[in-house]
């Protein structure tokens, strides 16, 4: 595994799937004080945050106590930790309420017409087992990877199954850990965490190529693809000359043409394998956003590696990016990774929305928050349920793509209604279709 460590805490957007007590309400109770005329739909998020929160708290005060094994997030090796699925583990016996759903239909139904609506299901036929990534084309398509099945999902813009490829072997189109998948202009592309390559497929799901980098990546945490010429890869490699780099471009076919951006800072730059360096997301206008994990920063960059400009973070991180893990030896001589989540802040994904607007969140000690932040530089608190981990902004539909990955639920994937907290023009809003 070229020095990986076996087992990695979690890190970045999946510390979302950490517990945490009383997120929720502070969501609603920020919300309030920020903007008290809240619209029906806004109400109705907040409610269904409310109660997520609940059921979550619920079942964890009455069911019998469940292992886990270190990690139940967005881990980056093939023995992918898993539930403990055993008999200790019992099934949520909290049933929520009539009142409830009585609630959450009248909210919906009062909701102003093109106002956000409650987030919702998509694909619910569609069984995942441990997604890692989700991504919006540029026709409103979504590519799914599920890392664990292994299986990569293709889905139309109305969210149905279009087709899924799940692999068995190495033979060609056989992605064994599939840990990244992103839309180019006509094809896709899918990191494979196993096989350490890149294979590309068309949108028909008709496997074209499988490739190498030219650059060896110790670490790969995220990728981007620019149309479907170039590749963009956010992790860390001890090549010379580029090991201070965050981001590492090449082409099509894996050749390396440059590498730009400060890595995230370190104590011990060998942790950052671990801990990851940050995100990376394309935006509407085809740059790509930078989130630096240590110090927080939020970078804007062309593929060229000039930096367009950098968006003051919605809270101050000092912190260095290896600061949310500690190595412990046990009596025995043996090491192991103990995350530090629950008691520091960090940054998670931040993702470009359309309009001009750019959706962040940060942990804050088992907490999370998320904040759009407006064209005009301002930043407000925006509610999301606690079991909903953002991942990509689909600019046709004009939605949030995001998977569900609480404890107490299948993963799901979810799609959130935003243009009532963008609030775009009526000719803007024109270009959302769904």
């Amino acid at each position: 595994m070229d020095g990986l460590p076996r087992l990695v805490p979690c890190c970045d957007d999946a510390q979302q799937r950490s517990e945490n007590s009383g997120g929720a309400g502070q969501y609603l109770n920020v919300g309030v004080r920020k903007d008290r005329r809240m619209s029906g739909s806004a109400v109705a998020i907040s409610v269904a945050t409310i109660l997520s929160s609940a059921r979550v708290q619920a079942s964890r005060t009455e069911r019998r106590p469940c292992e886990f094994k270190q990690c139940h997030g967005e881990a980056a090796h093939a023995d992918w930790p898993q539930r403990d699925n055993g008999a200790a583990c019992g099934a949520d016996p909290m049933k929520m309420p009539r009142i409830a759903f009585a609630v959450l239909a009248m909210l919906v139904l009062i909701a102003p017409r093109g106002k956000a609506q409650l987030p919702r299901r998509v694909a619910s036929d569609l069984i995942l087992t441990t997604p890692t990534s989700v991504d919006a084309g540029p026709d409103g398509t979504l590519v799914v990877a599920d890392f664990a099945q292994p299986a990569i999902h293709f889905l139309a813009r109305d969210g149905k199954v279009k087709w899924s490829k799940t692999s068995k072997g190495v033979g060609p189109g056989d992605v064994l850990r599939p840990y990244r998948a992103v839309h180019g202009d006509t094809t896709l592309l899918v990191y494979d965490f196993s096989a350490r390559d890149f294979s590309r497929f068309t949108r028909d799901g008709m496997f074209l190529k499988r490739f190498h980098l030219s650059v060896a990546m110790t670490n790969i945490d995220d990728i981007v693809a620019i149309g479907d010429s170039l590749v963009v890869v956010l992790g860390t490699t001890r090549h010379t000359g580029h090991e201070n780099a965050a981001m590492h471009v090449f082409s099509s076919d894996g050749r390396h043409l440059r590498s730009f951006g400060e890595l995230a800072a370190a104590n011990d730059r060998s942790k950052l394998s671990i801990s990851g360096t940050g995100t990376l997301a394309r935006t509407p206008r085809n740059t790509l956003l930078y989130t630096r994990k240590g110090p927080f920063q939020l970078l804007e960059y062309t593929a060229g590696g000039k930096l367009v400009k950098s968006i003051p973070p919605p809270a101050s991180i000092l912190a260095v990016a290896d600061s949310i893990v500690r190595v412990e030896t046990n009596s025995e001589g043996r090491e192991r990774l103990v995350s530090r989540s629950q008691v520091i802040r960090f940054p998670l994904r931040a993702i470009p929305l359309s309009f001009g607007y750019t959706l962040a969140g940060v942990s804050d000690r088992g907490v999370i928050r998320w904040w759009i932040h407006s064209p005009s530089g301002h930043w407000r608190i925006f509610p999301l349920p606690r079991d909903l981990s953002p991942s990509s902004w689909n600019s046709v539909t004009c939605e949030l793509a995001a998977l569900r990955t609480g404890d107490d639920d299948e993963p799901a994937l979810i799609m959130i209604d935003l243009l009532a907290a963008l609030q775009p023009t009526q000719s803007t809003r024109a270009r959302c279709k769904r």
